[in-house]
């Protein structure tokens, strides 16, 4: 949901500024230290058996990691993210989702997106699931909230954001039991686009990248 221009994936809302200056978590810090210390194919293996242990599905994983638009270290920043997700069901919905990254900006985004939803189940409140509503990855936590993180700079009002915004809502029609929707933005909403989502029944927290990646 936002304004300007993102690639052409299901991972982008509607288009707009990438927030891709996000600092590194603990876990991502120590996936690099892994990166570098292993070659190639050692990553695969272990990024391989972490999935393996997350129950995706053999087939999904090698599609995910034969997309050569993840580099070594965004692929396993974005494994180890969910990795430390422990007990948090649907995280193959994530791994789906990923597999759509058809660039490297792509692909960075679904890292970022691992990267605030391990921060949120650590930092805010423990998730019980991962799902996708109009391709994008969200979190349901305890208290049946809708948590959807969006690594973007700045969401402005436009049609698209519109359309985006209905497609959200007819998917969640569909999920049952669902308290309250919560939209964590790495960056800003301006006011109109802060009222007109805000009238759906969302929460908005802004500058949820300083919040959730620590």
């Amino acid at each position: 949901m936002t304004g300007g221009i993102l690639p052409r994936t299901a991972m982008a809302a509607v288009g707009g500024t990438v927030s891709t200056a996000l600092g590194l978590t603990s876990t991502a810090n120590s996936m690099k230290a892994l990166v570098r210390d292993n070659p190639p194919v050692a990553l695969r293996k272990i990024n391989k058996n972490k999935l393996i242990e997350m129950q995706v599905a053999p087939e999904l994983i090698e599609t995910f990691l034969d997309n050569y638009n993840y580099d070594p270290e965004t692929k396993t920043i974005l494994v180890g993210e969910l990795e430390s997700m422990k007990g948090v069901k649907g995280r193959n919905f994530f791994i789906i989702a990923a597999t759509l990254a058809n660039d490297d900006t792509s692909a960075l985004l679904y890292r970022i997106t691992a990267q605030m939803m391990a921060g949120y189940h650590r930092l805010v409140a423990p998730a019980t699931h991962i799902g996708t509503i109009s391709g994008r990855p969200f979190l349901k936590n305890r208290n049946n909230m809708i948590v959807l993180p969006l690594p973007v700079d700045y969401i402005f009002w436009t049609e698209r954001v519109a359309s985006k915004l209905q497609a959200f809502e007819n998917d969640l029609s569909r999920l049952e039991n669902v308290k309250g929707k919560e939209l964590w933005i790495s960056g800003k909403v301006e006011q109109h686009a802060k009222d007109m989502i805000a009238a759906q029944g969302w929460e908005i927290v802004q500058g949820a990248g300083i919040k959730l990646i620590k």
